[in-house]
């Protein structure tokens, strides 16, 4: 039998490679477009792939770059940053780390003064929390590279999915 982290590993990995290939036959086509698409920091693409194990999340992080000419993929890393609180966030964490540890004025006021909207039931308290932690990301993060239309995806221990909010170019599974 295989793991599922093997399985989320080698569907990462053959996402990557796939990827990679494509993007490559791109370049040799069209350079210029390619070059286009690609971020200051030379990153093409990058994915997340999760799941469920042993009843913990496994969460894995791919990125294809341009590099000197040449279409790299990185090493896959298992990513994942969880607070005291048992709060995990991805990518930019830096807003999300101030706002759940306190650790500044406009943190504590803004714990003093959020409240969810009454129209939610209580166990939507953890998603709409995320949410608003996205939020305050996009309106305090001081790069460019954070920002735009956002969804949210609730991963039950069950393997299950709950979409809140979802875009409409996303998929529902």
């Amino acid at each position: 039998m295989v793991a599922v982290q093997d399985s989320i590993l080698s569907t990462t990995s053959r996402w990557q490679q796939v990827i990679s290939d494509h993007i490559r036959a791109a370049y040799l086509v069209s350079p210029q477009q390619v070059q286009k698409v690609t971020a200051n920091n030379g990153i093409i693409t990058q994915a997340y792939f999760g799941g469920i194990e042993n009843g913990e999340l496994v969460l894995y992080k791919s990125v294809i770059r341009l590099f000197a000419g040449q279409v790299v993929p990185d090493e896959i890393r298992k990513i994942f940053k969880c607070s005291a609180n048992n709060f995990c966030a991805i990518g930019e964490t830096e807003i999300v780390e101030e706002f759940d540890g306190l650790t500044s004025q406009r943190a504590r006021e803004e714990v003093a003064t959020w409240k969810p909207s009454n129209t939610f039931a209580p166990s939507d308290y953890d998603l709409l929390r995320t949410a608003r932690l996205v939020d305050l990301t996009i309106a305090y993060h001081q790069g460019i590279d954070v920002g735009g239309p956002i969804d949210a995806v609730q991963l039950n221990r069950d393997g299950s999915l709950r979409w809140f909010p979802r875009k409409e170019n996303c998929p529902a599974d």
